[in-house]
């Protein structure tokens, strides 16, 4: 029975010591030596005793990690309460026929079968839905174990032009094809089903097994169309009526977990146990590529030796970033007192906001906005540090196996963080809001996204973080990489 509690803001609880004057003060093993202890002399002085307990998986029983907990579970559960009747009603709004479709469908049709692994010679995989960066590198871990489970079938992966610089080389995909969306068709209720220029071509190839990585209707009629006799998919809202194989997924809202286990769990579905790894998310260049870099840092008298740290200050939705006179004090701080090198990579798009930062900074950054998605990658290969909001190219940062720290506000670290299999590269930066990570501000809204705007007017979630914030998360990062002999 606890009879009182203390709350102190203090790294250590001396001042109370000093009041109440316990007989024993008691700390895990985690804390070593009690002698070692700043409260040590506070207790021995009065007379009491300082006692350290000793127990097992010290981790899981850490006061912070329980506290953080809380707060997790209560603001999911605030959020949740607060926009499930929005999102719900968005949806019916917005997609009443579709939603009707699928009721009906999953009501009278059943596919289900089991898969006969001997019987599969050709695969194809789908990730056509949907042009996002981050996505298509968290959903990449999914090739290299299907093809460990099928070593010599033939897999052929359909996926938009924007995307192909991700997998045009990756050694384990045969064939890769473009999707088109000029094929699609132009009637906006019709489109949202079927492609049909794609129906004769798949039936042509006769796969024996196609994987969709998109909770896409119009691609499960497609393939089933094709009379592909296996089909392996998610089944949100009821979608997966069409699939021989279904793998729950709940909306976006209600996912508690990174987005890269959901895909992972696509795998699962194949009788097939792996353990992942960040290898897995690798994102495969050629030597033109990083030769294109070794030139790059050349020029700019940069060497691999040299403290490298990335940076992307935009984002393209303009509410994940984090402010631009953040920025230009981190990267004083940065090349002041830790000596670094910081290169600023984005696009076109963000020139606006890296002139500005430039204009703030006392010191001068090296700047690449010309470089496409490989050539990125071999850019990375030279970081020690990168540093970014939650966008693409924080994720690609993660699958070049680069540390991260990230800005989070509008987005959520559990299901986007660069380094989702537990290798403690990445720190997330964001502040405890009742409406961060917020779901009305683009996930639910493509009014609010479009302009970014933010429920709040102000989307303090992101201008609340501080430079002392993020300059103390370069600080831990750069611990740890030294324990591990990094850097």
């Amino acid at each position: 029975v606890v009879d009182y509690a203390f709350i102190f803001e203090e790294d250590t609880p001396i001042q109370f010591l000093e009041k109440i004057k316990p007989d024993f003060h008691v700390k895990g093993s985690e804390y070593g030596n009690p002698k070692d202890l700043p409260e040590y002399r506070t207790v021995t002085k009065y007379g009491g005793k300082v006692k350290i307990m000793q127990r097992s998986n010290v981790q899981e029983k850490s006061t912070s990690k329980m506290l953080n907990k809380v707060i997790e579970r209560s603001r999911r559960g605030l959020n949740v309460a607060a926009t499930r009747r929005y999102v719900v009603r968005n949806y019916i709004k917005n997609k009443f026929v579709l939603s009707s479709i699928t009721s009906l469908g999953s009501f009278l049709i059943n596919l289900n079968k089991p898969i006969d692994h001997k019987s599969i010679k050709k695969i194809l995989i789908i990730r056509a839905g949907g042009a996002s960066l981050g996505d298509t590198i968290y959903s990449l871990p999914i090739i290299p174990l299907i093809r460990k489970k099928y070593p010599y079938a033939h897999i052929t992966y359909l996926t938009r032009k924007q995307l192909i610089d991700l997998i045009k080389h990756n050694p384990y995909i045969d064939k890769i094809s473009i999707y088109n969306e000029e094929d699609e068709i132009t009637n906006p209720f019709l489109r949202q089903f079927i492609p049909l220029k794609l129906v004769s071509e798949l039936r042509k190839e006769k796969y024996d097994l196609v994987i969709h990585v998109d909770p896409n209707l119009r691609f499960y009629l497609l393939t089933y169309l094709a009379g592909i006799p296996n089909s392996v998919g998610f089944d949100m809202l009821k979608r997966g009526f069409l699939l021989t194989q279904k793998v729950p997924l709940p909306i976006s809202l209600e996912r508690d977990k990174h987005e890269s286990l959901w895909y992972l769990d696509l795998v699962k579905q194949l009788d097939f146990d792996f353990k992942p790894t960040q290898e897995l998310m690798k994102v495969h260049n050629t030597k033109e590529d990083d030769k294109y870099a070794e030139e790059f840092y050349k020029k700019n008298k940069l060497k691999k030796s040299d403290f490298i740290i990335g940076m992307q200050p935009g984002a393209m939705a303009a509410q994940r970033s984090w402010t631009i006179n953040g920025y230009a004090q981190i990267i004083d701080l940065l090349i002041e007192q830790k000596k670094a090198k910081v290169v600023i990579l984005g696009g076109e798009n963000d020139l606006p906001r890296i002139k500005e930062i430039e204009k703030l900074a006392k010191n001068k950054p090296i700047v690449n906005t010309d470089a496409n998605k490989l050539q990125l990658v071999a850019l990375m290969k030279w970081m020690k540090l990168f540093i970014g909001s939650d966008s693409g190219l924080s994720a690609l940062a993660g699958a070049t196996d680069v540390p991260t720290i990230v800005t989070y506000g509008p987005g959520d670290p559990m299901k986007w963080d660069p380094h989702p299999f537990g290798d403690n590269r990445s720190i997330a930066v964001r502040k405890e809001l009742w409406c961060s990570p917020c779901h009305e501000l683009g996930y639910a809204d493509p009014k609010l996204k479009a302009a970014g705007k933010c429920i709040r007017g102000n989307p303090i979630c992101m201008t609340s973080i501080t430079v002392k914030d993020v300059y103390y998360a370069i600080n831990e990062m750069i611990d740890r990489l030294n324990g591990n002999k990094i850097i």
